[in-house]
C-alpha cells in the first residue's frame, strides 16, 4: 500500500513526525531573538537569509515548561499555512514511509472533540516498528496569522531584501526586565557563541546565479566523509537490525535485509568512493535509483535541507577515483564541502547488486 513520507524527530524521548512535503529544511538551534507581541508558544525570530522566521517552541505549544536549550537542539522549518515556521525539537531522526495500515485513531482521552476545542495538533498515531510516533499537523501548530509578522519586517536592516545586518531588538527592549529576553540564560558564554554563530551563519543570503531551482537533499555520514543524497531517491531511513549473508557475492553487498515484509539488499557504497568499507551496519538509507531498491549502509543523518542547485561546484580536478565519478558536484554545508552522490551512475554499474537479492 502507498504511503506518505514523513520526518520523524524527537522531543524529550518521544517520536513526532511531520509530512516530509511539509518540511523546508533542518539546521541546529541558532540564538533567537525573543519578541514582546508574540504568542507565548514563540520562543523567538531569527532573520534566515533575510527571511523572518518565527521559531515555535513545541513545549510551550503543548502546556509544558520547557527545558534550557542545548547545543544539540535543532530546529525544522515546516511550511505553515501564513508561511514557513520553526519548530524547535531534540533531534531528527529519519525519513520514513508512513502507510495508511501504519495509522491508528488518536485516543480521545474520554473526551469528545467539542469538548476538546475542536481540531488536535496530533492528527494520529501511526506504529513505526516497536515504538508509537504522533503525526502533527503543521497547519495547527502555530497560531501567527498572515500579519502577525508584518511590524518584524519593518525592523532596521531586516527587511525582505536585506539579509546582511543582524535581528537588532526594539528600543524599549535594549534593556531586558527579566530573563524572558534574553535567549538561552542560563547558557555558559561559550554556549552562547556557538548559538550566536549559528545565528550569523544562517543569516547570510545564498548567492545566486541563473539557476535559482532548489532540490532537498538529506546529508548522510560515511565513516569520516559527508556527502548528500538526493531527497527524491530516498524513501526512508532505517535502523538495520539483521542482515542476511548470500554467498558468493562481492564485498560491498553486505547481505539482504527484511523491510516490512520486502528482501532490500543491504550496500556499503563505501568502495566505490574510495573509503575504508563499513565495520557495523546499524542504519540504513532506503533508495531507489534506475529501477533498483536498495539500502545504503550510512553512518548517521547530519541534516535535511532545500539545496540551491547554483550552489553546486563541479568536482575538484585535484580528485581522482570513485570521488569523482559518482559525484554529481560539491556544496557547502556549513563549515565542510561534501559530495552529492550520483546515485544512477553509482547503481547502472555492473554488479552492484546481485537480480537475485531484489526476487
Amino acid at each position: 500500500m502507498v504511503g506518505t513520507a514523513y520526518l520523524i524527530f524527537e522531543l524529550h524521548g518521544v517520536a513526532y513526525a511531520a509530512a516530509a512535503s511539509r518540511i523546508r529544511e533542518v539546521f541546529y538551534l541558532p540564538e533567537l531573538l525573543p519578541m514582546a507581541e508574540a504568542p507565548p508558544e514563540i520562543a523567538g525570530v531569527l532573520n534566515l537569509r533575510g527571511e523572518i522566521l518565527p521559531v515555535l517552541d513545541l513545549d510551550r505549544r503543548f502546556g509544558r515548561r520547557p527545558p534550557p536549550y542545548r547545543l544539540t537542539d535543532s530546529v525544522v522549518v515546516l511550511q505553515g499555512p501564513a508561511g514557513p515556521f520553526g519548530a524547535i525539537v531534540n533531534g531528527v531522526r529519519e525519513v520514513r514511509e508512513i502507510t495508511p495500515e501504519d495509522i491508528i485513531e488518536t485516543p480521545t482521552y474520554g473526551q469528545r472533540t467539542a469538548e476538546r476545542g475542536g481540531a488536535r495538533v496530533i492528527m494520529a498515531l501511526a506504529r513505526c516498528d516497536r515504538e508509537m510516533v504522533a503525526l502533527l499537523d503543521p497547519d495547527l501548530l502555530i497560531t501567527l496569522g498572515e500579519g502577525d509578522l508584518a511590524p518584524l519586517l519593518e525592523l532596521p536592516g531586516n527587511g525582505p531584501g536585506n539579509g546582511n545586518g543582524p535581528l537588532e531588538p526594539p528600543p524599549e527592549a535594549i534593556a531586558p526586565p527579566s530573563s524572558d529576553w534574553i535567549f538561552c540564560p542560563d547558557a555558559t558564554d561559550a554556549d552562547r557563541e556557538v548559538f550566536r554563530r549559528r545565528a550569523e551563519h544562517l543569516r547570510q543570503r545564498t548567492l545566486l546565479t541563473e539557476r535559482t531551482d532548489e532540490v532537498a537533499v538529506a546529508a548522510i555520514t560515511l565513516g569520516n566523509e559527508a556527502y548528500a543524497l538526493p531527497l527524491d531517491q530516498v524513501r526512508e531511513f532505517i535502523e538495520v537490525r539483521k542482515i542476511a549473508p548470500m554467498p558468493c557475492c562481492p564485498p560491498h553487498i553486505l547481505g539482504n535485509t527484511n523491510l516490512r515484509g520486502d528482501i532490500v539488499p543491504v550496500v556499503d557504497v563505501r568502495s566505490f568512493l574510495d573509503l575504508p568499507p563499513v565495520k557495523n551496519t546499524r542504519q540504513a538509507a532506503i533508495v531507489e535509483a534506475e529501477g533498483i531498491v536498495a539500502a545504503i549502509a550510512v553512518d548517521g543523518v547530519l541534516d535535511i535541507y532545500n539545496l540551491d542547485m547554483a550552489t553546486v561546484a563541479p568536482v575538484p580536478t585535484a580528485l581522482q577515483g570513485g570521488d569523482r565519478d559518482y559525484l554529481h558536484g560539491v556544496v557547502r554545508h556549513g563549515d565542510r564541502v561534501i559530495g552529492l552522490l550520483h546515485l544512477s551512475k553509482l547503481f547502472s554499474q555492473e554488479g552492484f547488486v546481485i537480480n537475485e537479492t531484489l526476487t
